[in-house]
């Protein structure tokens, strides 16, 4: 074998594993051999301590690095020992390998991040369907419903506020029985009464909208990185950041579907016309076609 620190660390996780690479060479001397490059580095701490393989080490130690040499081959030195006989390349032999390692690091860190994108893009195409059907919905909602129901709709989703309440008079018993357990309504005659419920108000929050999440974080940021080729660490860790975060926003999208389904039913949305200022916009009716679209009356 033809040792290259250009192929990339070697990972070693016993003296066993060490013992047996292919060119190892146990021993040699500190003034009759020549290094060329770190191919990689060992920390053996569960296993014992050993001397490295130069002749006049003395000390047996866990850690330390694979050395190529120019003369063919490849050994392992102690990190101690590789300061102390080779002062004037060790450092640069380290450095050197440090760029590798880290090169090496990315290329495994993105080789995983693009797996994971790949993964976190075929649960956005099983849901495809869904978002396109929710996003026609929320389209026609806020296109033909009146603009003041709309804008109740989102503040009453920032407060989470789904029961539609109206004021009514006491009747006769009932403000008696107010007067009697001092209740504030007893003052004006009038109570408040749950008229109606609405479902669903999630997808109306901020950041909460599933299909401009799947199509405006989720896709986008998968993408950009199955394209990535390397070359800008600081990129490739944006990336991989909102890659990593990618499933549990696919999780909140599903959520957010689920609350889509509950809030577009024509049962839920005929509460819509129960909210007080409905009438006063001229809001009739609303429903859903047997074609599966959204549709408003005015009038």
């Amino acid at each position: 074998m033809e040792w290259k620190a250009s192929d990339g660390p070697v990972k070693i996780t016993s003296w066993r594993e060490l013992h047996a690479l292919d060119g190892y060479i146990p021993q040699i001397s500190k003034d009759e051999v020549g290094l060329g490059a770190i191919c990689g580095k060992y920390g053996i701490k569960d296993q014992g301590k050993e001397r490295c393989a130069i002749k006049e080490c003395r000390t047996p130690h866990f850690a330390g690095a694979l050395v190529i040499l120019t003369g063919g081959g490849v050994t392992n030195i102690g990190h101690r020992c590789g300061r102390k006989y080779f002062p004037d390349q060790w450092a640069a032999m380290e450095g050197e390998f440090g760029a590798v390692a880290k090169k090496d690091r990315e290329a495994v860190k993105l080789a995983n991040a693009k797996e994971q994108a790949h993964g976190v893009l075929e649960r956005l195409a099983e849901l495809d369907a869904s978002l396109q059907k929710h996003h026609a919905f929320q389209q026609a909602f806020e296109k033909h419903v009146p603009s003041s129901i709309v804008d109740e709709v989102y503040r009453r989703a920032q407060k989470n506020a789904e029961a539609i309440m109206v004021a009514v008079r006491l009747t006769g018993n009932e403000l008696e029985i107010a007067r009697a357990t001092n209740d504030p309504s007893a003052k004006t005659g009038l109570t408040e009464k749950v008229v109606g419920q609405l479902r669903g108000l999630a997808i109306f929050r901020t950041g909460n909208d599933p299909w401009r999440l799947a199509e405006y974080t989720v896709r986008p940021s998968c993408q950009k990185l199955l394209t990535y080729g390397g070359g800008n660490s600081v990129v490739m860790n944006r990336l991989v950041a909102a890659v990593s975060r990618a499933h549990s926003v696919v999780d909140q999208i599903v959520s957010s579907l689920s609350q889509s389904e509950q809030f577009f039913t024509e049962e839920n949305l005929a509460n819509l016309l129960k909210l007080p200022n409905a009438r006063n916009v001229r809001f009739r009716a609303i429903g859903i076609s047997q074609s599966g679209e959204l549709w408003v009356s005015r009038g």
